[in-house]
């Protein structure tokens, strides 16, 4: 392969493995970043509404619970998927399913572990979601749970929103990338090309030759140099060469006295 596309696929080559490891990395990044979102931010909102709803999950006022999830549902439609509280033996007490209840919510109840709240996705058939589960207390025993359901396509969504965006990036740099490799193939390839047709020039024999006079200022111009001296050495070799040539040669009148040659006239014969 000619050095002009080694370069540009070197340059292509790295930025399509850049773009792969940028693409994993970022995958994993704004997977434990929307872990932790969904830890703090949806967690908070699931013992807000825990803490709002104690009276009446206590009473077991199913209406007024099932009011207020809905009107929390109403004001994040994009983002929640369904809300849902349990009594203690994890009986549905209201919830804002419109459809049939997925057979996978009835395994979501359970005891929460030191830190008071569980998340957990949820997929199958009929759901796609992140279950963010919390505890309904009176004092320290719980009388219920609040669950909140997290759309997965939301979470999804702004996760390929963001690798988009990555991979626009990325597209982008290998635009540039391949510019700025065309534009060193110019600055490198063809000075090279040059000095490489003159070398082939002078190795045929041929000295009527030019240099190209490159100002590159670096190992390219050096080479130059030092072709120009190999030309200049070779011209003062076959100068030198050519002033004896009249010796290696035909002999003429004067050669022939300095080599002591007996030329006799034509017609002075006997």
């Amino acid at each position: 392969m000619r050095l002009g596309p080694k370069i540009i696929s070197s340059f292509m080559g790295f930025i399509v493995m850049f773009g792969a490891v940028s693409t994993a990395a970022t995958s994993i990044i704004l997977d434990r970043r929307m872990q932790r979102e969904v830890e703090t931010s949806e967690v908070a909102f699931a013992r807000s509404l825990a803490t709002r709803l104690f009276k009446v999950v206590k009473d077991k006022e199913v209406p007024t619970i099932t009011d207020t999830l809905l009107d929390e549902l109403a004001l994040r439609p994009e983002k929640l998927e369904y809300l849902l509280v349990l009594d203690a033996t994890g009986h549905r007490l209201a919830h804002t399913f419109v459809s049939p209840i997925p057979e996978r919510l009835s395994s979501v109840n359970g005891p929460f572990d030191a830190v008071g709240y569980r998340v957990e996705r949820l997929r199958g058939d009929s759901i796609n979601a992140v279950d963010v589960s919390v505890p309904v207390l009176e004092g320290i025993s719980p009388i219920g749970s609040v669950h909140v359901g997290i759309r997965g396509e939301y979470l999804e969504a702004i996760k390929h929103d963001l690798v988009r965006m990555t991979l626009v990036a990325t597209g982008a740099m290998g635009i540039l990338a391949f510019l700025v490799a065309l534009w060193l193939t110019r600055r490198i390839v063809l000075p090279i090309r040059q000095l490489t047709e003159v070398a082939n020039r002078l190795s045929a024999g041929i000295l009527d030759v030019q240099l190209p006079g490159l100002k590159s200022k670096d190992e390219i111009q050096e080479l130059e140099g030092s072709l120009e001296s190999v030309l200049a050495a070779v011209s003062t070799l076959m100068a030198e060469l050519g002033q004896q040539t009249p010796i290696a040669g035909v002999p003429d009148v004067e050669n022939a006295h300095r080599l002591g040659a007996d030329v006799v006239p034509e017609g002075r014969n006997g």
